[in-house]
């Protein structure tokens, strides 16, 4: 699995943590719903300043966004 697939999960797990829909995500980071579920699904890269206004969203620090989307594979 690669960084956008890994990420994507990360994401997701974040989202369905909270209870939150992929339309609700998507309000709160100021995008449409379809970027959220392209990016869930690995298929679309985010840049720093989305990543610093997901970190915002889940209040959470970048590195702790981040969190878990290391590779595995040695």
């Amino acid at each position: 699995m690669g960084i956008l697939e890994r990420f994507g999960q990360r994401l997701r797990d974040l989202r369905q943590e909270r209870g939150w829909s992929e339309e609700d995500l998507a309000e709160r980071w100021g995008v449409d719903a379809t970027r959220v579920t392209a990016v869930e699904a690995g298929q679309e890269e985010v840049r720093i300043l989305d990543l610093d206004r997901i970190a915002q969203v889940f209040e959470l620090s970048i590195a702790d966004l981040l969190d878990g989307t290391e590779s595995t594979d040695e």
